[in-house]
């Protein structure tokens, strides 16, 4: 990593303290021209929050078996309307992050990092193009226009121009970038969490364990990149206790009225129900193992 302790930074005050005096002493001599103070400035963002229109708007799905099935969960209260917003959302980020990596990539040749930092972007590349094409094709399933910009795809488009600025400057180092693809992962994360609630609570059964892959998958970037950036500065820090796998775990437990539910650990409802245990157990092994999480079986109780 470059050295950025050199001389020649003059913007604090205390490197000229006989000015600080003068400085001051110009506030009271030469006041802002408007009167005033933040107060009328808050005021006057009341004043435009409540008469601006929303950023955008969800579009009706294209297809009639969209339709059908907007219409459907409406009458069940399941907002698909935020569910589509998030699809968008998440599609932009991942859209977004795929340009993040190519940049970072561009910064670590012309910067010459070695051979093992390209190919672990690169992977990361890879794998968030595979994360953008299946959100593509989801939105797809729905009935929905994965080319529409939802008001969710607007936001993330206008957070990600930060990140994006500071990585595509020439000027930034590499542990800079990769300062920025730490802030994309961490968002990342805690987005697709989201996603999965969403998914579930909309009935995408199928959806939540292609989102549960692709949250671990991120939670991977996520690690990668801490990893590189403590290289980058030449940090040692001591290892991360391993969480226990059951932090995350699914539950295979007895319902109601003789049904056997799904469930994640800490869960205040069932991912899915089944009617019977073994189609509880084919399911909660097949969505354990595409977690990376462990799956615990309870017994029915007696007198259920």
């Amino acid at each position: 990593m470059a050295n950025l302790s050199k001389p020649g930074n003059a913007t604090g005050a205390e490197q000229a303290p006989e000015n600080i005096k003068l400085m001051l002493e110009a506030c009271k001599k030469f006041p802002p021209d408007v009167q005033g103070d933040e107060h009328k400035m808050e005021k006057e963002r009341v004043t435009f929050i409540t008469r601006a229109e929303p950023i955008g708007s969800i579009p009706l799905p294209m297809s009639l078996k969209g339709i059908v099935k907007t219409s459907f969960n409406k009458m069940w209260g399941s907002h698909p309307e935020l569910f589509l917003d998030k699809l968008g959302e998440r599609l932009a980020f991942e859209r977004s992050g795929v340009r993040l990596y190519e940049a970072t990539l561009a910064k670590a040749l012309g910067l010459g990092e070695s051979k093992a930092i390209l190919q672990q972007l690169e992977h990361i590349r890879k794998e968030e193009i595979q994360h953008m094409d299946m959100l593509k094709r989801a939105i797809k399933d729905i009935g929905a226009d994965p080319t529409a910009m939802t008001p969710g795809a607007d936001i993330t488009g206008v957070l990600g121009q930060g990140l994006i600025h500071v990585i595509t400057d020439p000027r930034t180092n590499m542990a800079q970038a990769l300062d920025a693809l730490l802030s994309a992962e961490l968002i990342d994360n805690a987005a697709w969490e989201i996603l999965i609630a969403l998914a579930n609570d909309n009935g995408q059964d199928k959806l939540v364990e292609k989102f549960e892959q692709a949250m671990l998958q991120e939670k991977r970037h996520l690690s990668i990149i801490k990893k590189l950036l403590q290289d980058c500065l030449e940090i040692k820090l001591e290892p991360e206790k391993k969480t226990e796998k059951k932090e995350n775990a699914y539950h295979v437990l007895p319902g109601e009225g003789g049904d056997w539910e799904l469930r994640r650990e800490n869960a205040t409802r069932a991912t899915r129900r089944f009617s019977t245990k073994q189609k509880a157990i084919a399911a909660g092994r097949r969505m354990s193992k595409n977690a990376g999480v462990e799956l615990f079986v309870h017994q029915q109780e007696e007198g259920h």
